[in-house]
């Protein structure tokens, strides 16, 4: 059985918003009105009980996962199943452990609205972006993935 997934209107007035507050945010929120991207957004705590969400996401889609609400928790705050799916569905993937790098988003929304590809941005801290790694690999090992961290501190 089918589930029909409609599409998101993004007024123009919620996209000047995001472009005010939310820079990183509008070349998705472009994705979506512009192009018929599915989004998603998935935060902590999502579990099982969603497995079947990725299976009813209108293709292609950006989700973006996130893991950096108050802390990261990691891959083991989302639901296995459903994140397993989210993973194996998708193209190509970022995982933005730094401040939000404007042309990340850009590039990951001209995946989904371009070349019609799967995106998957996990939004996490440095002290996960290493789990958050070894989840895409053990999934979906030749996953085409983005890391945007932080500069190491310098020690003397």
């Amino acid at each position: 059985m089918a589930v029909e997934v409609p599409l998101l209107t993004v007024p123009d007035t919620v996209l000047t918003e995001v472009e005010e507050h939310g820079r990183h945010l509008a070349p998705i929120m472009q994705a979506v009105r512009d192009f018929g991207v599915s989004m998603i957004f998935v935060p902590q705590g999502i579990k099982d009980h969603h497995e079947a969400l990725p299976a009813v996401l209108a293709e292609p889609f950006i989700a973006l996962i996130g893991d950096d609400m108050y802390q990261a928790l990691g891959p083991k705050a989302f639901g296995k199943k459903m994140l397993t799916r989210l993973i194996r569905k998708a193209d190509v993937a970022a995982i933005v452990a730094s401040e939000a790098v404007y042309e990340v988003y850009d590039q990951m929304s001209q995946q989904a609205a371009l070349a019609r590809r799967n995106v998957l941005i996990i939004e996490t801290l440095p002290n996960c972006e290493l789990e958050w790694v070894a989840a895409l690999r053990k999934v979906h090992p030749k996953l085409p993935t983005t890391l945007c961290t932080v500069k190491p501190e310098v020690q003397c």
